[in-house]
C-alpha cells in the first residue's frame, strides 16, 4: 500500500476516535458505576448530550453501545438510543388524542341558544389527553378558539395535524360552572384507521409502532458506520 493510501487510512480511524472521544468520559464511566443513582444520572446526562449533538451524537453513543465490553454501559447506550428513536417517531404522522367521543348538545351559561359540543366518553390511560388532564364526562367546547363538531371532523382535524403540536381546548367539566382551558401536545395515531380497534388494543398497537421504528432506526445506524 502506497503513503497516501495509509494516511487515508489513518485519518478514517482517528476521525472514528475523535467521534467518539467527545462523549464526556466522565459520563461514560458514570454508566459503569457502582452507585445506581451515578449510572442514572450519567445515562439522562449523556441524553441530553446526544440531542445536542444530534447525529453525531447518536453516532458515538451507537459505537459505545456496540463496542463496551461492559453489560450495564451497553445497556445503558441503549436505552439512549432508544429515547433518541423514540423522539424521531414522533416526528412524522398524524395527530392523536387517545380518546373515545361522541357528539353532544349543551347548554352554557349566557348562551340562549344551545352549543354543539363533543363529549369525551373514555380516556385511553396513558394517552397525552390523560396526561394533560381530560376527564370521562368532559364536553369540549371550542379547539384553539374554533367551535367543534361533529366528531367524525373533529377527529379528522386532530389527525391532519402532526404529532407534538399544541392544542387548546375549552371545556365544560361535570359539577364546574366556569369552562376550563386545557392544553393538549398530541401524540402520534399507531394507526391510520382506529374504528374497528378495541382500546385495550391501542397501547399494544403504539408500543409494536414504536419498537419496529426503532428496530429500522437502529439498522440505519449501523449501515451508516
Amino acid at each position: 500500500m502506497n503513503i497516501r493510501g495509509r494516511c487515508i487510512i489513518c485519518s478514517v480511524i482517528l476521525a472514528g476516535l475523535s467521534l467518539a472521544e467527545t462523549i464526556p468520559q466522565k459520563l461514560l464511566e458514570g454508566l459503569a458505576s457502582e452507585q445506581f443513582n451515578v449510572r442514572e444520572s450519567s445515562q439522562a446526562e449523556i441524553e441530553k448530550w446526544v440531542d445536542e449533538k444530534g447525529q453525531v451524537g447518536v453516532a458515538a453513543i451507537y459505537r459505545v453501545h456496540r463496542d463496551s465490553d461492559d453489560p450495564e454501559v451497553r445497556l445503558r447506550c441503549l436505552r439512549v438510543l432508544r429515547s433518541r428513536s423514540d423522539k424521531d417517531y414522533m416526528n412524522e404522522g398524524q395527530g392523536y388524542l387517545g380518546l373515545q367521543l361522541a357528539d353532544e348538545i349543551l347548554d352554557l351559561p349566557g348562551n340562549d341558544k344551545p352549543k354543539t359540543g363533543i363529549r369525551v366518553n373514555y380516556v385511553m390511560p396513558g394517552s397525552q389527553a390523560e396526561l394533560a388532564g381530560i376527564k370521562a364526562g368532559d364536553v369540549i367546547v371550542s379547539m384553539d378558539g374554533k367551535k367543534v363538531g361533529p366528531t367524525d371532523e373533529f377527529i379528522k382535524t386532530v389527525a391532519s395535524y402532526k404529532p407534538l403540536r399544541k392544542v387548546v381546548f375549552l371545556m365544560k367539566r361535570l359539577g364546574e360552572d366556569p369552562l376550563i382551558e386545557v392544553t393538549v401536545i398530541l401524540g402520534k395515531r399507531p394507526v391510520q384507521d382506529l374504528r374497528m380497534m378495541y382500546y385495550s388494543d391501542l397501547g399494544k398497537l403504539e408500543q409494536d409502532a414504536r419498537d419496529k421504528h426503532f428496530e429500522e432506526w437502529l439498522k440505519k445506524q449501523k449501515t451508516a458506520e
